[in-house]
């Protein structure tokens, strides 16, 4: 059983070795095999890589139940592919006990902890890796003379429809105190044409949705019925990521904006709506006929 680790600088005497090991670095051989981690460059790296991130890099060694430092993870945001490469490196000495494996789920998890919808790895056409990748779930992309680019989606977004009512129901009720709408209001509104549920997925599991109504006409303008995230998976950005996609709506449909409201006790939807760009428009006095959900309406427009 691995468990992860944040290297201290002290620590990066291992990812030295690992660099310079050329066992442990032949799967490099195509693009020049070991690589010269001198003293010298780890301030530089380490700065980057573990103090300022910026969340665009994510570091960790594995170390095994003896307390060994056996290989590294990490990923990247790539600007070219526009999306994070994914970093296995597990030391000549240990490898074929699984850690490969063990470690390559443990970056997935840690890349989905952080929001990330999809990663990817490009890998050298003849590394037989790539069949470590197929096996934990990642596809084949595209494959060129030089390299195979894998791709696995962390999360997935659905349109969902009536079919799927009692799943809805079922997260709605684990985000909400009581029912958000009853079940006679969903039915009425997953089967409008103007109505789109966009769930967000970890595999089945709904742990996000937006709920958006198309005013386009008269109105003109886009509502965000609902927006929620599954308690488990909070403070990860993923209610931003909804969010965009009503931006996105609003804008193939042409509407003129995007309305939006909260309850007075939300404030973390409401810190969403506002790092997002919405502006408080109004806020209207208790209208909630339930007393669970007592106070005021507020009504952000965009």
């Amino acid at each position: 059983m691995l468990e992860l680790y944040t290297p201290k600088y002290e620590d990066l005497w291992f990812k030295q070795t690992m660099m310079e090991d050329e066992a442990t670095m032949s799967y490099n051989h195509a693009w020049g095999g070991t690589i010269p981690f001198p003293k010298e460059e780890w301030q530089e790296w380490y700065d980057a890589w573990i103090v300022n991130h910026e969340n665009k890099r994510y570091y960790r060694y594995l170390k095994n139940e003896d307390g060994e430092f056996v290989g590294e993870i990490a990923y990247h945001l790539d600007k070219i592919l526009k999306g994070y490469i994914t970093d296995v490196i597990i030391y000549a000495k240990f490898r074929g006990r699984g850690y490969g494996g063990e470690g390559l789920d443990m970056l997935c998890e840690a890349a989905r902890e952080n929001g990330i919808e999809v990663v990817f790895d490009d890998i050298a056409i003849d590394n037989p890796s790539v069949n470590l990748f197929l096996k934990h779930g990642f596809t084949e992309e595209q494959r060129t003379k030089d390299v195979v680019l894998v791709k696995k989606v962390l999360y997935e977004i659905k349109v969902l429809s009536i079919e799927s009512i009692e799943k809805i129901r079922e997260f709605e009720r684990l985000c909400f105190t009581t029912d958000h709408w009853k079940e006679e209001d969903w039915k009425d509104l997953l089967t409008d044409e103007r109505a789109t549920y966009y769930a967000l997925m970890d595999g089945e599991k709904i742990v996000g949705d937006l709920f958006t109504y198309n005013w386009s006409g008269e109105l003109d303008y886009l509502k965000i019925m609902n927006v929620a995230v599954h308690p488990d998976y909070r403070k990860k950005g993923l209610a931003t990521k909804l969010m965009a996609l009503a931006k996105k709506e609003c804008e193939d449909s042409k509407l003129s904006r995007i309305c939006a409201e909260t309850r007075e006790s939300n404030i973390a939807m409401k810190t969403v709506f506002e790092q997002n760009g919405y502006t408080l428009n109004e806020v209207e006095e208790n209208c909630y006929e339930n007393p669970v959900e007592s106070g005021h309406k507020y009504v952000y427009t965009a």
